[in-house]
């Protein structure tokens, strides 16, 4: 899948770099090499690429540019909501049939995982389908994968899912199991043919026939894409409207400025846009930071094309920017300033303060696992703001080890792993090496060289 597609897992080998590694880099593939009349070269399928938070946000003339390329389809990656919402609300404008892929973490909740991607699907019912993306590495058995695919397929509800996958990763995990041909299958194959006629001697798994088939990741049109032909159920769209005329004299102000309205960035980069001012052959991006008590200015950047991309040197600020463009007539009036928050903001603009945070809901216990360990110290959502940290459960019959599973939540917003403690005791104290940071932790116990499953996850804040 497109570039690692999760936080906390650039380590892992994802489909399209383990190809990319073991072949030279090739040409982009032009549309036209594919075929003059796309419907006889596709055999009835589209054009798609596919994207994550790695392709960030997208402008509508990079859409544009796909459209013109013969992209009919966008499958959007779930890894930050912001960003998945920006990318869906572009490709729909821009003509586009669209999906949506979740990357599968097989230490978490299946039905949590499924469940955080319907919540964005619900606004979007263009989506034709959720992919289930399964190629995270892992040491679980065949049986424990396959109950897993089950319950993550299961929680899809009225959303019809596919699997999302490849040769390299199934094999060696699933060891050919059959166990889920009345699923589409999406799979990939870096052998820069869009035909999917290639699969007879591509096939596993026990799949007829697949599909969709990811071919080629490149960058088109300036975006860090996978390109893909895919068989899709949804009509396709009315074509988008072409650009306004060019108008006398010099440009209008941009609008469609994003991000805006103190949109919060979690990312270490922004990327700013706005819509295409027709006949702009420059545009010009002016910066400031909000210093506790005045706008200073920060920079002003040039570029050829409606998007600028920086990384922000002063953190946990409020930053305002605008945009200008130039024609062959000089350049246009500056747009609105347009606010966004970069990581934590200690102090806010006049006017631009955020609502006050509402108390959260609480949060119900979690539910126990059957067979899991019970009795888990300490509860749900305890804070510790120093010292030790002591993990407990209820002492297990008969049982000679247990392990206590550790994540904290990483900069991104992700959950990454920390630590396993083993022991024979059903208390460990450990001493957390990150402050100010959420953990979580879940226990299981073995008893006669049996593992229990694992408890539900519990967590706790560690730090001022």
């Amino acid at each position: 899948m497109n570039r690692a597609v999760s936080y906390g897992l650039r380590s892992l080998v994802p489909l399209s770099l383990l190809a990319s590694a073991c072949a030279p880099s090739a040409p982009d593939v032009d549309v036209d090499e594919i075929a003059g009349d796309e419907a006889d070269a596709l055999d009835g399928a589209r054009f798609g690429v596919d994207i994550s938070i790695w392709s960030g946000e997208i402008t509508d003339a990079e859409v544009r540019c796909w459209y013109a390329g013969g992209v009919r389809h966008v499958i959007a990656g779930t890894q930050l909501e912001r960003i998945t919402r920006q990318q869906l609300d572009m490709a729909i404008a821009g003509g586009m049939t669209v999906d949506l892929y979740v990357y599968l973490h097989w230490n978490e909740s299946m039905t949590a995982q499924v469940q955080h991607a319907l919540e964005i699907a619900a606004d979007y019912p263009q989506i034709g389908r959720l992919w289930l993306d399964a190629e995270e590495d892992t040491s679980l058995s065949r049986t424990a994968i396959e109950g897993k695919l089950t319950e993550a397929l299961n929680a899809c509800g009225d959303l019809e899912c596919g699997i999302y996958t490849a040769n390299w990763w199934w094999q060696p995990h699933m060891t050919g199991s059959t166990k889920f041909t009345n699923v589409p299958v999406w799979y990939a194959y870096y052998d820069l043919d869009p035909s999917m006629s290639t699969w007879s001697t591509q096939k596993f798994g026990g799949w007829v026939e697949p599909t969709a088939k990811q071919w080629q990741e490149t960058y088109y049109c300036g975006i860090d894409v996978d390109k893909n032909t895919i068989f899709v159920d949804q009509p396709l769209p009315a074509a988008p409207p072409p650009l306004p005329a060019d108008q006398p004299g010099v440009p209008a102000a941009p609008t469609g400025l994003y991000p805006d309205d103190l949109t919060k960035i979690e990312t270490v980069y922004v990327r700013m846009l706005t819509a295409t001012v027709p006949a702009a052959t420059n545009y010009s991006f002016e910066v400031q930071s909000w210093n506790g008590s005045s706008w200073v200015t920060y920079t002003t950047y040039g570029a050829t094309t409606n998007a600028r991309k920086f990384n922000p040197a002063l953190k946990n600020r409020v930053y305002r920017w605008r945009a200008r463009a130039k024609d062959a007539s000089g350049w246009g009036a500056w747009s609105d300033w347009a606010l966004f928050e970069f990581g934590k903001a200690t102090s806010f603009p006049p006017g631009a303060e955020p609502p006050p945070a509402e108390d959260p809901p609480e949060d119900p216990p979690a539910p126990e696992v059957p067979g899991a360990p019970t009795n888990l110290s300490p509860a749900d959502g305890s804070t510790f703001p120093s010292g030790g940290v002591t993990l407990s459960c209820g002492a297990v019959s008969s049982a000679d080890q247990y392990a206590f599973e550790i994540q904290y939540k990483n900069s991104s917003g992700a959950f990454t792993a920390y630590y396993t403690y083993s022991g024979s005791g059903s208390s460990r104290t450990f001493y957390p090496q990150y402050t100010g940071k959420d953990y979580r932790w879940r226990v299981r116990a073995r008893t006669g060289g049996t593992w229990t499953p694992d408890s539900s996850w519990v967590g706790f804040h560690y730090g001022n």
